[in-house]
């Protein structure tokens, strides 16, 4: 039940996703997408449960990028880490020629959900997702399957708590989703906003 959650700290910590314009837009504390979506819903449904929403999201990150910040994520004392990264990693190297380093890439997951961990906060990992609205990012897909196939091998063998937000977002058209392959639309991050806060609540 979301009641223990009372007086704890969630932080979303990933890339552009999670930012939705925060960073860029700099008037916008939790986003335009569903962290603020989540915010919203906690404060109209939970007024007196206080619980502090943080989006340490930032437009653009790769897992490197999460490793580099960790500490003023660490130092805001999260009770739990809800982590949306990986579609960076993949699609950056391949618009620049170069074959994605998926062991790489895992490795520095697991590195981040630790290093948290070991700071005993609650780590919750959303699953990446691509949906391909063009030729360009079809021709990605390959690449991303195989990553996803490695992440999820990942995810079973180190029993890792998630929510498997790419399966949830398949179950609606792609152009319902997303516009342009990575981004969701407000639609799909009402889907993302839904499943973390039944993760909460359940």
């Amino acid at each position: 039940m979301i009641e223990k959650y009372k007086d704890k700290t969630i932080v979303f910590f990933g890339d552009s996703i999670t930012d939705t314009c925060r960073t860029v837009q700099n008037k916008y504390l939790f986003g335009g997408g569903f962290v603020n979506m989540i915010k919203t819903e906690i404060d109209i449904c939970y007024p007196n449960l206080n619980i502090n929403i943080v989006n340490e999201g930032i437009s653009g990150n790769k897992t490197e990028d999460l490793i580099n910040r960790i500490d003023s994520v660490i130092t805001k004392k999260p009770d739990v880490v809800f982590l949306l990264i990986g579609i960076n990693d993949i699609w950056h190297p391949y618009d620049a020629n170069i074959t994605p380093d998926i062991n790489g890439i895992l490795s520095r997951l697991d590195y981040i959900i630790n290093t948290l961990k070991e700071k005993q906060s609650e780590v919750v990992l959303l699953t990446p997702f691509l949906f391909p609205t063009d030729e360009h990012f079809e021709g990605l897909m390959p690449l991303f399957d195989k990553f996803m196939n490695q992440l999820y091998m990942y995810i079973d063998i180190h029993n890792v708590n998630h929510i498997d937000t790419y399966e949830l977002l398949k179950q609606s058209s792609t152009f319902d989703v997303t516009k342009d392959s990575i981004h969701p639309t407000i639609f799909g991050h009402g889907i993302l906003a839904q499943a973390v806060v039944n993760y909460l609540t359940k």
